[in-house]
């Protein structure tokens, strides 16, 4: 049986940062069990190997410890 990668998923309304957007949309959060897997995972939904149809992942390129200060805001 393969590991557990996900811990959480949420569903979010967001203005996409990439490009012009005036309009939230709908995005699904996922939090993952360990996160410097970000990249990887990100890859395998951007290639499609996970639900079989390539998901666009957003901010899967930003690093682990940035997320986290973003997340909750801190800042120096």
């Amino acid at each position: 049986k393969p590991a557990r990668q996900v811990a959480d998923a949420e569903v979010v309304w967001r203005v996409p940062f990439y490009g012009f957007h005036t309009e939230v949309q709908r995005f699904v959060r996922l939090d993952l069990v360990n996160p410097w897997q970000k990249v990887t995972i990100g890859n395998m939904l951007n290639l499609g190997t996970v639900m079989g149809e390539a998901l666009q992942p957003h901010e899967a390129h930003i690093p682990y410890i940035l997320q986290f200060f973003i997340d909750y805001n801190l800042q120096g």
